[in-house]
Order: C-alpha cells, then sequence, then structure tokens
C-alpha cells in the first residue's frame, strides 16, 4: 500500500474523467435500491487527497454528516470529519455501529492484505446498513497496466494494485464480513460495483 493519498502528488483528466462515471453509476444503483443519504452519517474509506466524491455528496445531501478516512487532507477540507489510518495496518477512529453508509471505491485492489480494512469497514456500520465498493476488474488488468506507460492515467496508482478481482473472487472474500451483497460489472466489465449489508 503507498504511503501518500492520491491526488495529493498529480492526477490526470482521464483518473478524474472515469471517477465522474463512476459516482454516476453508484449514485443510480443508490436510487434503484432505494438508499436514500439523507441526513446520514456517511463514511469513504480512501477517498483521495481532495474527498472528491464527498464533496459530490455534500452537494446533494447537505444534512447529513460525513467521514473521511485516509493517509494525508487536503487541510482546506474542514468541513469532513478526517480520520487518519493505513487501511493494512491501524483500526479506524470511528465509533462501533456508527456509519448508515460507507463507500469505499477503487480501494481493495491496493491491499496485500484486506481483512483488516474489510473487519473495520463491518465494526463501523450500523446493523442492516450498506457498504459500496467498487474495483477494477481482471478483465480490464491488461488495459490499465498498458495504460499505465502513457499520459493517459497516473503511472503510481495503476502500479500499486496488487491484485484484480472478479465477480466470484470479490464475492468469496466478502462474503466472509458481509452475508448479504449484490455484485455486477459496468463500464463494459471494465469494473466491479459492489453492494453489501452488515
Amino acid at each position: 500500500m503507498r504511503n501518500f493519498s492520491f491526488e495529493q502528488k498529480q492526477s490526470t483528466f482521464m483518473d478524474k474523467f472515469i471517477a465522474k462515471l463512476r459516482y454516476s453509476y453508484i449514485l443510480n444503483n443508490l436510487n434503484k435500491n432505494y438508499i436514500n443519504l439523507n441526513s446520514k452519517n456517511i463514511c469513504d474509506v480512501w477517498c483521495w487527497f481532495n474527498a472528491n466524491f464527498l464533496k459530490h455528496l455534500a452537494n446533494l445531501y447537505s444534512w447529513s454528516k460525513y467521514y473521511w478516512v485516509d493517509l494525508e487532507i487536503n487541510p482546506n477540507l474542514d468541513f469532513f470529519q478526517f480520520v487518519k489510518a493505513n487501511l493494512e495496518l491501524e483500526k479506524f477512529n470511528i465509533e462501533d455501529n456508527s456509519m448508515d453508509i460507507v463507500f469505499s471505491l477503487a480501494v481493495i485492489e491496493h491491499l496485500n492484505n484486506p481483512n483488516l480494512y474489510l473487519s473495520e469497514i463491518k465494526r463501523i456500520l450500523k446493523p442492516w446498513w450498506s457498504l459500496i465498493m467498487t474495483t477494477p476488474s481482471i478483465y480490464w488488468r491488461p488495459v490499465l497496466e498498458f495504460l499505465a506507460y502513457t499520459w493517459i492515467w497516473t503511472k503510481e496508482e495503476i502500479l500499486d494494485h496488487k491484485i484484480y478481482y472478479s465477480k466470484a473472487t470479490i464475492g468469496s472474500l466478502i462474503w466472509k464480513y458481509f452475508t448479504n451483497h449484490k455484485i455486477n460489472y459496468f463500464q463494459f466489465w471494465m469494473n466491479i460495483f459492489l453492494l453489501a449489508n452488515k
């Protein structure tokens, strides 16, 4: 796992463009699954140095409370509750059963050992509430690794990927922590979307 927050050093137009497509897909799926984010405790685990997704949510759901778990933060974003943690080594300084929704977008592929990360997400979620996760799929790996050596994508980000998942492999891992989940491919099988309930 890298020792700095993504976008703390650099990011490309394509990084931001793909992220915005991901946000749109996630919000559409929340609506389809009748998940309302108004007046909720929302946590984004490893959400980039500038907390782009949380800023997007805060513009839509101003009455919710937002928590941000990452290695470093943009100090100008003081309206979110920042929790500093190395996802493979440290527990989150967040109370048990306190979050309604946890987002973790394009994170798990960066972890050699995701067990502490997943157990911490489960710990902080309220009973019956949801984890929303995305990760690049195994079908996207050769394209990403090629693009890492172009100007299109941030090289350090792609080369930091430790594992690529299929629906079956991510499902078998998540099953250890969350008994009820939905998984599907999106963006032409490039990515995996997962919705799991505690």
